[in-house]
Formats: C-alpha cells, structure tokens, sequence
C-alpha cells in the first residue's frame, strides 16, 4: 500500500490500492480508528471500473455501492456518527458482471 498520512486536524491519509479486498478492508480499518471522533467530517474517494450500481476491483471481485455506504454507516462508524461524509467515486461503466459470491465473501469478513 502506499499511504500517507498528516497528525493533527486536518488529518488526511493518502491510499492507492486496486484490489478490492485491500480497498474494503482499508475502509473498515478505517472506521476503526479512534482519531476520528476528533475530526468532523469523513471524505472517501474511490476511482476504479465500475459496474451497475457498483465497483470492481483489478481482482475482478464487486462491490456494491450500497455495501460500501454500510461500511460508512453511523452503525459501522460510530466515531463519525452524527458527523458530514462526503463520498466521491469515480467508475467507468464496463459490460462485465460480477460474482455475487465473491462480493458476499469479501464483506462477511467484516459484519
């Protein structure tokens, strides 16, 4: 992973990763982390292939839009709860349809 990260309000971290487990994991790591109950707002921005209602990964794995909203959720995220999330995902659309099990898989591990 590349990643870059400042201390102290703005606290801004810098990820380029392609595969898709890597980007959930990445988001869920991330709402784990406690300096965000300090912050006071939340901004993730996403480019990749893209796919109905989704994203795809360089692993060809998908993921739904709504599931990546879940992860970002008051419910998942409580330190951000209450507190602006501003998402920006930038997806080509490609004719490739995507497993459903391989996207169930990838968001188990996280519930």
């Amino acid at each position: 992973h590349n990643i870059w990260r400042t201390g102290g309000p703005p606290f801004i971290m810098f990820l380029l990763l392609t595969l898709l487990q890597d980007i959930v994991s990445t988001i869920y790591s991330e709402t784990q982390y406690p300096v965000h109950k300090d912050l006071g707002m939340f901004v993730l921005i996403i480019t990749s292939h893209g796919a109905e209602g989704g994203i795809i990964g360089s692993d060809s794995y998908h993921i739904k839009l709504t599931d990546i909203y879940k992860l970002i959720s008051a419910k998942n995220f409580p330190a951000m709860s209450g507190k602006p999330k501003l998402v920006i995902i930038q997806a080509c659309a490609t004719p490739h349809t995507p497993s459903t099990c391989k996207s169930q898989l990838l968001l188990r591990k996280h519930k």
